[in-house]
């Protein structure tokens, strides 16, 4: 495969890109011959996903261990961390400090993409509400994730890596060896970043992104 360079993200089309302007569509994508696969880390949008001839793919991830590593990968101090559970037990939106405005300060997350990740993360992503208020992820949006999930042609859960390993081999033709695949994020991930009181929390919030993930 011919990848763009920034992590498979393709020009300005980013780590959480919102602006419409900067984003790129499946049709741009596919007309590129530039590369033959590309990768999106923002919310999805419809016209991502209206392309009869793409392949698309997806990885799930436990939520709980999603959002340790996205936090630790993401540099959320505990502090911030634990500002953002208040956030979502308030159902308001986190205030944002003069800091956490730096551009960097959380790797390439900007400012206002913090909560999110904390509550049902993939619902939204998928579901078409990213930037709904914490608490505010219904049923509606899990329904939409979940169609979204049915359109795509690989579903890969990460914690089953070596059984789900087959399905890209098929689709994209990657014979893949489960034990060759190296380890790119080799952050420590801190157990101890939320408290066992905050982690049931943390769980039970995203009970949304937990039947997704079965679902898939």
């Amino acid at each position: 495969e011919v990848v763009p360079g920034n992590n498979c993200n393709y020009a300005s089309d980013l780590c959480s890109q919102s602006d419409v302007r900067q984003q790129v569509a499946c049709q741009a994508r596919i007309d590129s011959t530039n590369f033959t696969f590309s990768a999106i880390e923002r919310a999805l949008a419809d016209a991502d996903l209206n392309c009869s001839d793409a392949i698309y793919g997806i990885i799930l991830r436990d939520p709980m261990a999603a959002i340790q590593a996205t936090l630790v990968q993401n540099r959320f101090s505990v502090v911030e961390s634990r500002r953002i559970l208040n956030s979502i037990k308030q159902r308001r939106r986190p205030m944002i400090y003069s800091e956490e405005r730096v551009n960097g300060h959380h790797a390439c997350l900007p400012a206002w993409d913090t909560y999110q990740h904390v509550d049902n993360f993939v619902t939204r992503t998928l579901g078409g509400d990213y930037d709904a208020r914490p608490g505010d992820v219904s049923e509606y949006e899990l329904n939409a994730a979940k169609a979204v999930l049915e359109k795509m042609h690989v579903v890969i859960i990460l914690e089953e890596l070596a059984e789900h390993a087959v399905q890209l081999e098929h689709a994209f033709g990657w014979h893949l060896e489960p034990s060759s695949i190296p380890v790119m994020n080799s952050h420590k991930v801190d157990f101890h970043l939320f408290n066992e009181d905050e982690q049931d929390f943390v769980r039970a919030t995203n009970a949304l992104d937990y039947e997704l993930y079965a679902f898939g």
